[in-house]
């Protein structure tokens, strides 16, 4: 606001602008008489300034109570931003005291550092601890000896705790099948080995032991070639085309042939209990089983009183024409003949005896029995003879 007279020579028209500009320095008076606060009684510009005036010296002599609990602070640059504080409703009087130092205000929700502070009794979550920690609550001891339940250990002495725990206590003993070792941790790896026909490959804290394919299991379904099993015992064994066995036992499920074609479908042979050790020999020859024979024609020479060049065709024959059995069960040619020449023998005796007994000489004809008898017997084999018998 410009200082502003009026000269002895001014016209009348320099006077009006002058009046004109001093009121538009002071401002409408209705504005001045509509104010609160401090100025709120006065009806003059002068009367507001010494209102002001007299409330200058309390803000400096910090007799000042602020209305609204509000202050706000305008930064270096006048604009629409403001810092602006603001006071909770007291419920009795309250004093905060500025440190009597350089430094910032920690606030609350900011994420803020503070150096060279003393928490009593903090509650501290998710601390984040940067660069290093000290105190009394932080032990450095290798031994661990304070045994404290309300105290923390430094890197160092955890890790020569450790340490000489592993040297005089985790050394790892460990038994074989043939012998023992030991492991020292803290300077020593322990080797896990394959062998024949075994692997082993280690990955994270796992180790894999891995058997080669062609390594026999107890139940893995696998093919054994050129193998020797010295007194086997085998139950329900399933042999395919074409296998071969030598020295084997069976078990009660007996033994199961596959034919030619691997399907459904297979030969079942078994054996009842025994009650005796048997013996079953197969022929040195091929022999086929469950078959049905049946007899066609029967060609024979000189047998049973018949010459050359007989023939029997049993395709034209009803009914049952002869019984085969084996050799013990039959009656032989040799002995047969012996029986027939006996029989006849007995006959030409009988014969004799009678025709004595007839005549009324009976003891006569005994004598001749033996001659009769010899008689008879020669004529049958010589007849045989003759034959071809």
């Amino acid at each position: 606001m410009a200082d502003r007279s009026v000269l002895t020579t001014s016209t009348f028209n320099d006077f009006r602008r002058e009046v004109n500009g001093t009121a538009r320095d002071i401002g409408d008076i209705a504005d001045l008489l509509g104010a609160s606060g401090f100025i709120a009684s006065s009806t003059d510009v002068v009367e507001a300034i010494v209102a002001i005036n007299s409330e200058l010296p309390e803000i400096k002599t910090d007799a000042f109570i602020f209305p609204g609990r509000v202050m706000s602070f305008e930064g270096a640059t006048d604009d629409a931003f403001e810092t602006t504080l603001t006071f909770a409703e007291p419920t009795a009087d309250r004093t905060h005291t500025l440190p009597d130092a350089d430094g910032s205000i920690l606030l609350t929700d900011n994420a803020d550092t503070s150096t060279n502070k003393t928490f009593t009794t903090p509650t501290i979550t998710s601390a984040v601890l940067n660069t290093g920690a000290s105190g009394s609550a932080v032990l450095d001891e290798d031994d661990m000896s304070s045994d404290s339940a309300t105290k923390v250990a430094t890197q160092q002495s955890i890790k020569a705790y450790v340490d000489n725990s592993i040297d005089t206590e985790m050394d790892v003993v460990f038994a074989a099948d043939s012998s023992s070792g030991q492991i020292t941790l803290d300077s020593e790896t322990m080797t896990i080995a394959g062998g024949d026909n075994i692997t082993t490959a280690a990955s994270g804290n796992t180790v894999t032991v891995t058997l080669a394919t062609n390594v026999v299991t107890l139940t893995g379904t696998q093919t054994l070639t050129n193998k020797t099993f010295t007194a086997p015992v085998l139950n329900a064994h399933t042999f395919s085309s074409g296998t071969t066995t030598a020295g084997m036992s069976i078990g009660a499920s007996g033994i199961v042939f596959e034919g030619a074609t691997a399907d459904a479908h297979e030969t079942t042979l078994t054996a009842e209990d025994p009650t005796q050790d048997n013996t079953i020999t197969i022929p040195d020859s091929d022999i086929q089983l469950n078959i049905d024979w049946k007899l066609k024609k029967f060609e024979f020479s000189n047998m049973f009183s018949y010459g050359e060049d007989n023939v029997v065709d049993f395709t034209k024959l009803n009914g049952i024409v002869g019984l085969f059995a084996p050799a013990s069960k039959g009656y032989q040619i040799g002995e047969f003949n012996q029986t027939f020449s006996l029989f006849f023998a007995a006959a030409s005796a009988i014969a004799a005896s009678v025709s004595g007994r007839m005549l009324g000489r009976m003891k006569d004809f005994l004598w001749w029995l033996p001659f009769w008898m010899s008689v008879s017997m020669g004529l049958y084999l010589g007849a045989v003879k003759i034959i071809g018998g």
